[in-house]
């Protein structure tokens, strides 16, 4: 298992933001200026070339950007928690970010956030609310479900459940198929 890398230096400063937030109204997904837009963009592409801490900073300078609490920008400081293997704190951080995310896109993202914490952290006893947490992501935003199904089904899998592992992949090729336009089976 790979060791977490720490970035906890930011935590406090974004649990005074979320205190901040509580008597704020927070913005909405469209809301957002394109300058915050832009730095939201960049600092995912750092989460993606594994550079955790900076993208933290990113997401952090973003949040200072708007007026208000900004939900879609502590899902980001979240991410790069997740990557950089920190599931304590992105747990925390997305649980503070699900109550400012008002779009069924984002309260999906959170709730994907929340089953891959849950289930990278190792404890067996996470698994059931990863699974939960994972489902409701794919409810809330069926367009997710490429990226959700894998995850949902190593869950499953991890709780011994693989016959449900197994009907999870069917849905997953089917609305891949559906979704590129293809008919018959998929090589998977």
């Amino acid at each position: 298992m790979r060791r977490p890398t720490r970035i906890l230096p930011f935590l406090p400063c974004l649990c005074s933001l979320a205190a901040a937030a509580l008597g704020s109204p927070a913005h909405a997904a469209d809301d957002i200026a394109d300058d915050v837009r832009t730095i939201l963009v960049q600092a995912e592409q750092l989460v993606d070339k594994g550079q955790y801490e900076r993208a933290a900073r990113e997401f952090e300078r973003a949040d200072e950007s708007v007026e208000g609490p900004c939900g879609e920008c502590l899902l980001g400081v979240a991410r790069a928690y997740i990557g950089a293997g920190d599931h304590r704190a992105a747990l925390q951080i997305t649980r503070m970010a699900l109550p400012l995310v008002s779009t069924p896109r984002l309260q999906a993202r959170a709730y994907h956030q929340i089953g891959a914490a849950l289930a990278r952290r190792g404890n067996k006893n996470d698994l059931g609310q990863a699974a939960a947490a994972l489902r409701k992501a794919i409810r809330l935003d069926p367009n997710r479900m490429s990226s959700v199904h894998p995850e949902l089904a190593k869950v499953l899998l991890r709780e011994g459940r693989s016959t449900a592992a197994a009907d999870a992949w069917p849905t997953l090729t089917a609305a891949a198929r559906e979704r590129d336009g293809e008919e018959g089976s998929s090589s998977e």
